[in-house]
């Protein structure tokens, strides 16, 4: 069976290409990121053995919830 057309349903020939889900980051989001970056390349060496499982747990879940975006 063929799919039905409702009046008015027809979608624009570049439907959806206005919006810009990935604007470049600001200046101050870009310090905010390497301060984070930072932190966790600094954590071996100032962090004990707690630190260091939890942050690796944090990185393990990190990278999960980004696999779901995509």
């Amino acid at each position: 069976m063929g799919a039905v057309r409702q009046a008015g349903s027809a979608r624009a020939p570049h439907a959806g290409t206005d919006r810009h889900p990935w604007a470049p980051l600001t200046l101050n989001e870009r310090l905010a990121a390497l301060a984070v970056l930072a932190a966790a390349a600094a954590l071996p060496l100032v962090g004990g053995n707690y630190a260091l499982t939890v942050g690796s747990e944090i990185a393990i879940y990190v990278i999960f919830a980004a696999s779901l975006h995509f």
